[in-house]
């Protein structure tokens, strides 16, 4: 899968004659191109050659194939699956299951990534407090040559105003 590419499309997965309901709704939903795939093989063909942002699944078909389901699934790295039952479930319903799933989706993702940013932030802190202790324990060395005082005072500055560049962000 290529993760460079902003994945905006849909695939829907199902044999239901209604899954082409279902593609003209999402389109005009989230206005977002939809592909279509009859079976667990074509849309294995779609996902090799476009990322896309959600597969919609329907369940009927899973559970006709639960095993090429399974393998399908197992080739998805960045498609979010979304499970439907497009034999009882109205197609409103089923964008509503869509739109609902990929929000949340999408704030599990922003939550993870604040996560990710205080975890960082938090590991430069703590490498940086060392810099700044060892280098104001170097300081007070007696007899440091004065080249290396320059060098250390330099270090000392610059690791200051990281940390301020950091507490600041």
């Amino acid at each position: 899968m290529n993760t460079n590419v902003q994945a905006n499309q849909i695939l829907i997965i199902s044999a239901s004659e209604r899954r082409f309901e279902l593609q003209t709704a999402i389109q005009e939903s989230f206005r977002v191109a939809v592909s279509v795939a009859a079976t667990f093989q074509e849309a294995l063909s779609a996902v090799a050659i476009c990322p896309y942002r959600a597969v919609v699944l329907d369940e009927g078909l899973s559970d006709l194939n639960p095993t090429t389901a399974d393998q399908f699934l197992a080739h998805c790295n960045d498609e979010l699956p979304i499970f439907v039952k497009l034999a009882i479930t109205g197609v409103p319903r089923c964008v509503q299951q869509v739109r609902l799933a990929m929000r949340r989706f999408d704030r599990e993702q922003e939550i993870a990534a604040i996560s990710a940013q205080h975890s960082i932030r938090s590991q430069l802190r703590d490498a940086l407090t060392s810099v700044l202790i060892y280098s104001q324990l170097a300081l007070k060395t007696p007899g440091l040559p004065q080249e290396a005082t320059k060098h250390l005072t330099s270090v000392l500055e610059a690791g200051e105003a990281l940390q301020k560049a950091i507490d600041r962000n």
